[in-house]
């Protein structure tokens, strides 16, 4: 949700499109000259030491210093377990709606037997039930003992047994993999457990992209979710009376 200072710097930065875009290019510029020396600063590091982990260790160091250096720190986001958001963020809250679906969708698969469909039920009716109490209490003051218990549960939920069907034993490696991203909240109670929310809130503009096939340029895009961004932060306060605010800014 974007506060009124906010909406005017996004707008202000839409009427500089032109000024930005160029900037744009010059950082572009950097980031290719420093990604070439830092190709050759691993390339000596591989002449020096055999050891694949050290290599791999320096190499993501350094990009991480230079996205740093060039955008700062990243924020913390609420996702699904895509992988390339695994570094996207400093705190990561992953999104607990995701494998429930996949859960639901093994849960009313016909592809498994009986023998193999009484864990998947038995799994996703557990891991809802837990998602429903969380999202019931999120936002409270949770105790030690709630905290302790909720991740006991999740715990117990993604625990592998022999009659788990391949892709039910893969979701429950990743939920296990991924534990502490899926409790962020606990550190961020203000925070949803999910992105529903925002899927919903950009449904419209995904039919949109669909009807007309997305922007044919960059700038386009930008000017499209700049415009955006300002329009929906201004209806989620407003509903009423957005617009009249929305010319107010640009007064």
């Amino acid at each position: 949700m974007l506060s009124t200072e906010e909406m005017k710097q996004r707008l202000v930065r839409l009427n500089n499109l032109e000024h930005l875009h160029a900037m744009s290019r010059e950082r572009i510029v950097g980031l290719e000259k420093e990604n070439k020396e830092l190709k050759q600063r691993i390339k000596e590091l591989e002449d020096k030491n055999n050891d694949q982990h050290t290599k791999l260790e320096a190499l993501s160091f350094q990009f991480e210093q230079i996205k740093n250096k060039l955008f700062g720190r990243k924020p913390l986001g609420i996702t699904d377990d895509y992988g390339a958001y695994t570094n996207a963020f400093d705190e990561h809250q992953l999104c607990w709606a995701h494998p429930q679906r996949k859960l639901r969708d093994m849960a009313e698969s016909r592809e498994f037997g009986d023998r193999q469909k009484k864990p998947t039920l038995q799994t996703y009716r557990q891991f809802s039930q837990l998602y429903h109490v969380i999202q019931k209490k999120i936002g409270d003051n949770l105790s030690p003992y709630l905290k302790k218990k909720f991740l006991r549960v999740f715990t117990t939920i993604a625990a592998s047994h022999t009659r788990d069907p391949v892709p039910l034993a893969k979701l429950k490696k990743s939920l296990q993999k991924n534990k502490k991203k899926y409790f962020t909240f606990l550190d961020h109670p203000d925070i949803p457990i999910d992105d529903n929310k925002a899927e919903r809130a950009l449904r419209h503009l995904v039919i949109k992209r669909k009807i007309s096939f997305g922007s044919k340029t960059s700038r386009g895009a930008e000017t499209t979710s700049i415009l955006t961004s300002v329009i929906l932060s201004l209806k989620w306060n407003d509903p009423d009376n957005w617009f009249k605010q929305y010319l107010a800014l640009n007064a």
